[in-house]
């Protein structure tokens, strides 16, 4: 389904009172866009109201039958007293014509509308409820995230909508590919397989981090837009309109699909503020300059312990717990981290 297609069933859901909040906010910024749409929607809500009284399914009928029997009463007719009076019907057939072409357009339009497959609305009561689309996609769902797919994709691409956070594992298809709008008309296209949207209606912000393969990221149509590979994240400042790269070492974003802390070449001052955000914990370096010494691994994330274990073996420092939610990494050579 193109953009278009999309708008049209917009207003067909508007119209019978199935649209959702967030695309009748869509489709009111579209409307408001531009005065040729809210034309367009005016004469769509005409055809609407005409076709209510009538019958989608009208009998078949003999036109070749129906005009002989039209000649025959007009032969049957008695002569008129007066003078008959020579009459062009063409501009009266032009106008009958004209009726029955807007009619079947009406029925056209009525029948499409009342024959297009309704979306599907996926909603997540919890993390990481995992979702198989027909093309063979998988996409991951956090908690309270909320998935629109069609029925079936279009022939031109693969569309779906997504408001809040999702893991996406995209099917391979150059043919089609695979678009995602967001909550305020953001687009990401996927050039390669696997990333994490967070997109939630009303935040400051939307971004995408790709874990492997290649997106694009359009916060605005037809302006700037990002393409991003492994470990680089794309933010949109919504209230701003700034759009930002970000390299990233962690995939902190990520462990809620994946159940793991995964670091890639992070230095320890990093590691140790995202161990803190996550768990409510406290950890001091006694040894400053270690801070920037790298680290890269892939740890369970339940036990933030283990983490500093492994951080500490590695680099030579010694791990003690000073409190129920404090720690503190001590020893340690800077030299050995260059």
């Amino acid at each position: 389904m193109n953009l278009s297609e999309q708008y049209y069933l917009w207003i067909q859901q508007s119209l019978d009172g199935s649209i959702a909040p967030a695309d009748q906010a869509r489709l009111n910024a579209w409307l408001a866009a531009d005065p040729a749409n809210a034309a367009l929607a005016a004469q769509y809500r005409r055809i609407w109201d005409a076709s209510a009284n009538w019958t989608p399914e009208l009998p078949a009928v003999d036109e070749d039958a129906a005009f002989e029997r039209l000649l025959g009463r007009i032969h049957e007719v008695p002569a008129a007293k007066t003078p008959a009076r020579k009459v062009n019907l063409w501009p009266v057939l032009a106008r009958v014509a004209a009726g029955l072409a807007l009619l079947a357009i009406a029925l056209f339009t009525y029948r499409q509308f009342n024959n297009t497959p309704a979306a599907a609305l996926i909603t997540a009561s919890s993390d990481n409820t995992l979702h198989q689309l027909n093309d063979g996609t998988k996409v991951w769902l956090r908690k309270d995230a909320s998935l629109r797919v069609p029925a079936a994709f279009s022939a031109q691409d693969r569309r779906v909508q997504l408001e809040g956070e999702a893991f996406f594992e995209v099917q391979h298809d150059p043919a089609h590919p695979f678009r995602i709008e967001l909550p305020q008309q953001e687009m990401v296209e996927v050039l390669g397989t696997e990333f994490v949207i967070r997109a939630t209606p009303g935040a400051d912000q939307s971004s995408v981090l790709v874990y492997s393969g290649k997106v694009r990221f359009t916060p605005v149509a037809g302006k700037a837009f990002l393409t991003l590979t492994r470990g680089e994240r794309g933010v949109w400042q919504r209230t701003s309109a700034q759009l930002s790269e970000q390299a990233v070492s962690s995939f902190a974003d990520l462990r809620w699909h994946s159940g793991k802390m995964e670091f890639k070449d992070a230095a320890i001052r990093e590691i140790i503020r995202e161990l803190e955000d996550t768990y409510s914990i406290q950890v001091t370096l006694e040894v400053p300059e270690m801070a920037n010494c790298t680290y890269s691994s892939t740890l369970p994330q339940e036990n933030p312990e283990k983490v500093l274990e492994a951080l500490a073996e590695v680099h030579g420092m010694q791990l003690k717990k000073t409190g129920e939610k404090a720690y503190v990494l001590s020893g340690g050579s800077p030299k050995s981290c260059k």
